[in-house]
């Protein structure tokens, strides 16, 4: 919950990609996330230490811990790096 009252606060200020970066950057320990916006349509996941894999088909994108979970729907996987932050937006996707 604290979380998403940082990034409503950045976001203020800075976009929505940065002001998750940044929030997310002020936590501490093994952490992944994934933070949807209604109004951007978009969703992010990043990742420090915690496991964290994306996907995609035809119908959308797909983000799992593990890629047992996602690996029916999805025919490539795509394992996070630490710190790495993917952005998915409509059909496309990119990482930061």
């Amino acid at each position: 919950e604290v979380f998403v009252h940082l990034i409503t606060e950045l976001h203020k200020s800075l976009s929505f990609r940065e002001a998750v970066h940044q929030a997310f950057n002020q936590l501490h320990g093994l952490n992944a996330a994934v933070i949807l916006s209604l109004t951007e349509r978009m969703m992010i996941a990043i990742r420090k230490g915690s496991p964290l894999v994306a996907g995609k088909n035809e119908t959308g994108f797909y983000v799992a811990s593990d890629s047992t979970a996602i690996a029916g729907h999805v025919q490539q996987v795509y394992y996070l790096a630490d710190d790495e932050m993917i952005v998915c937006q409509a059909d496309q996707a990119q990482l930061y």
